[in-house]
């Protein structure tokens, strides 16, 4: 098996996501119904209205703060990495990194678009980066069909451990693939007909 039968290894860095490339994390609406409970002290004084606007203005400001640690797109790297080639029927393992440029470690939930000719569903993957580092992660495939596939891109979701605001991302990592036939079947078959072959002759 020739290393020229690997696909190769992309990479690109990630771009935003949408028009408006954020949104909130969980913690973000935990504290908004938090403030909710203001409204037991509202019921029995209208004084107490003041203290709802507060506490929702506090919680805006937690994700402002939270949301301007967070890195930029462009300070985070993907890479789609193979070790083996693809074959009919044989599992493989894809390699996911990620490069993490900025100064705040990040919470990175990771959606790969993988065709459905080699997995059913589409993985979902969750990563610690550290600041200034990077981390991987793996998901299995198995092909089902010859010929070339297309893969797509690389959707990532992320969040500093605060966890009030995210940002979302795209990396660009389309790639097409060639599915190859099994070659251990193919050889064993190829030897089974020479063999056959033979036994013939000698008869």
């Amino acid at each position: 098996m020739t290393n020229s039968l690997v696909p190769p290894t992309v990479e690109a860095h990630a771009e935003a996501r949408r028009k408006f490339p954020f949104g909130s994390a969980p913690r973000f609406f935990v504290a908004l119904l938090f403030g909710l409970l203001w409204l037991v002290p509202v019921w029995w004084s209208p004084r107490f209205v003041p203290a709802i606007f507060l506490w929702d203005a506090l919680a805006l400001a937690a994700w402002l703060f939270d949301f301007l640690q967070l890195p930029a797109p462009s300070q985070l790297e993907a890479r789609r990495i193979w070790t083996a080639p693809l074959q009919l029927s044989d599992p493989v393992s894809v390699t996911i990194e990620i490069r993490n440029s900025g100064r705040i470690p990040i919470h990175v939930t990771l959606i790969d678009e993988v065709p459905v000719a080699v997995r059913n569903t589409v993985p979902v993957l969750t990563a610690h980066v550290p600041a200034a580092g990077h981390a991987r992660v793996i998901y299995d495939i198995l092909p089902r069909e010859r010929g070339d596939i297309k893969f797509g891109n690389l959707f990532l979701r992320y969040r500093t451990s605060f966890g009030f605001a995210e940002r979302w991302a795209v990396v660009a990592l389309a790639q097409t693939i060639r599915i190859l036939p099994a070659l251990a079947q193919a050889r064993s078959h190829a030897l089974y007909l020479t063999r056959s072959r033979q036994i013939e002759m000698e008869k």
